[in-house]
């Protein structure tokens, strides 16, 4: 059956994650300085989770520097500060191509999950407003469904009147990325990317993804999409 909608997930799949996290440290290096008068702190944040991705570098930085009392005087939150700041991120070239060249006619989606304002910003960054014809934000603070819940997926086939079938999710997790839209019937890509935040392997053979790809403009994901 034709490919008649081309569906992505966000975060390591369009751009890098670690570039969101990256841009957030520069703004709270930013921050401290222009509030506190504090040099160092977005800096300890950032070799912090260089270092370990997986540890809690906020956390970390805010021990090492000592700088707790004085964000706390100053009702600054770090965490918050990362998740509502204006991002400089860019889409992976690769990404860049593929929104290129899929044709105009067929509809483009998003499925993410994460903090409304937070993706919201992401998407703004990236200028996918002007390439994406629609997109889901799946809050789990806000309660609802997320992924690997299916209803975001079956409201965009609802929506553009298309079958499981005729449609392809793209992502990065197989943790919970694929088997919501496989017990739909669509067709799932992974893209591993070396500098994704994670590498999860399938919990089981139904979460894993149909094809696996290393960029988004990979001979074999080109086949068959429209």
């Amino acid at each position: 059956m034709a490919v008649r909608l081309v569906v992505f997930d966000l975060d390591d799949t369009l751009y890098l994650e670690r570039d969101h996290v990256l841009s957030g440290f520069d703004h709270l290096e930013r921050l401290c300085r222009e509030a506190l008068g504090v040099e160092g702190f977005g800096t300890a944040c950032r070799d912090s989770f260089l270092a370990d991705p997986n540890a809690p570098a906020i956390d970390r930085a805010v021990v090492r520097t000592g700088i707790g009392p004085a964000l706390e005087a100053a009702g600054i939150d770090p965490v918050a500060e990362l998740r509502g700041h204006r991002p400089k991120i860019a889409l992976c070239p690769d990404a860049k191509n593929l929104l290129g060249i899929l044709p105009a006619h067929v509809p483009t989606g998003i499925v993410t999950d994460g903090r409304l304002v937070t993706q919201n910003l992401k998407i703004d960054a990236l200028g996918l407003r002007e390439r994406i014809s629609t997109v889901h934000i799946n809050d789990p603070s806000r309660g609802g469904h997320f992924k690997p819940d299916t209803p975001a997926f079956a409201d965009l086939q609802a929506d553009f009147g298309v079958t499981g079938e005729a449609c392809i999710y793209i992502g990065d997790n197989p943790a919970k990325d694929f088997i919501g839209p496989r017990r739909l019937g669509w067709t799932t890509v992974q893209v591993e990317r070396s500098a994704r935040l994670h590498h999860t392997a399938p919990p089981t053979p139904a979460h894993a993804a149909d094809l696996t790809v290393a960029r988004l403009d990979a001979p074999e994901l080109l086949s068959i999409l429209p």
